[in-house]
């Protein structure tokens, strides 16, 4: 017999037994058969529905990451409110919005070490503001600074290069303690250098904060637009319970925002006192008679921590509503 024929034959076979199973008896006979491998079956149905039921529980259930940390803290819808809120009452619209992407980890905390240990760093970061574009060589002369010092720069050196921003540096101790380094020149560089680190070491200090304070809300890059159809982009905007405050971002004296401020002011109806300056370093003594006889608050990064804690508090323990537009 050939193997076709054979294989016919099989499966006249199986026809048979299959017509067989369709009466009484065949379908006992069938169950009795297959009675193991339907019971097998049956079961591991049943261990796949009880995983379902358990991964929707889990799908479903809050994490307690989501849940709010108290009664106070503001949710981002919240937020959009309590800001829309403010912009109808100063009579402002929202021009746009300018979103950054966030910053790699490593420009970032290079932004706060340049920050917090800005009198330190104070040789190497005057000489990158001096030439941002890496038009030449920069070169740094060490001799006379202290160990602090020069491991600073030389920290903030290294880290230039390795984020690929310097196309080489080099420290030499002998003869002159000279360092050297050439930055490539790139827009992203010379933006960064120019002082939108220190935007990002602000930023990342607030995020800080709302770590144990997430009631702290910040809104950055904040394009507004008065009734007269005139614009201004602001660096950030913090709100707090009941109070909101404007702030601008500077490395340079705080007298170099007080004519965006005035602006602010004039323009736009902000009062001066929801006002707020962040300084890399500030002189103790002018600069703080000046933010007060211009009822500004005027700090430096090192003092922003304390800062929010007294807006929380001024915040928390008045009731006094946003106040009603005012123009000049």
């Amino acid at each position: 017999m050939s193997k076709r024929s054979r294989d016919d034959c099989e499966s006249l076979d199986h026809c048979e037994v299959f017509r067989g199973c369709l009466t009484e008896g065949g379908l006992m006979w069938f169950w009795q058969r297959n009675k193991q491998q339907h019971l097998l079956v049956v079961s591991l149905l049943e261990q796949v529905i009880q995983q379902q039921a358990s991964l929707l529980e889990l799908l479903t259930r809050e994490p307690p990451q989501c849940k709010p940390h108290n009664q106070s803290t503001l949710s981002h819808e919240q937020l959009n409110q309590n800001l829309v809120k403010w912009l109808r009452q100063m009579e402002l619209g929202i021009a746009g919005v300018n979103k950054e992407a966030p910053p790699i980890k490593q420009i970032a905390q290079l932004a706060k070490y340049m920050a917090m240990n800005i009198n330190q760093a104070a040789p190497i970061i005057k000489a990158l503001e001096r030439d941002p574009q890496g038009k030449r060589r920069i070169r740094i002369d060490l001799k006379r600074q202290t160990p602090e010092v020069i491991a600073s720069c030389c920290h903030i050196a290294h880290s230039l290069d390795q984020l690929g921003m310097c196309l080489y540096s080099q420290y030499k101790k002998s003869p002159n303690c000279l360092l050297t380094l050439k930055l490539n020149g790139l827009p992203a560089t010379t933006s960064y250098l120019s002082g939108q680190w220190f935007k990002v070491a602000v930023a990342e200090k607030i995020k800080d904060y709302q770590q144990t304070n997430p009631e702290v809300q910040l809104v950055r890059n904040l394009a507004i637009r008065s009734a007269a159809g005139e614009q201004q982009q602001l660096d950030f905007i913090i709100a707090f319970e009941q109070r909101i405050v404007v702030v601008e971002v500077t490395t340079g004296r705080w007298q170099s925002q007080l004519q965006s401020l005035e602006r602010l002011h004039s323009h736009f109806g902000i009062p001066l006192e929801q006002c707020a300056v962040i300084l890399s370093e500030r002189d103790q003594q002018d600069d703080q008679h000046a933010g007060q006889m211009h009822t500004i608050d005027v700090l430096a990064i090192t003092e922003l921590e304390d800062w929010l804690d007294e807006q929380i508090y001024a915040s928390t323990t008045t009731e006094t509503e946003l106040p009603e537009a005012v123009y000049k």
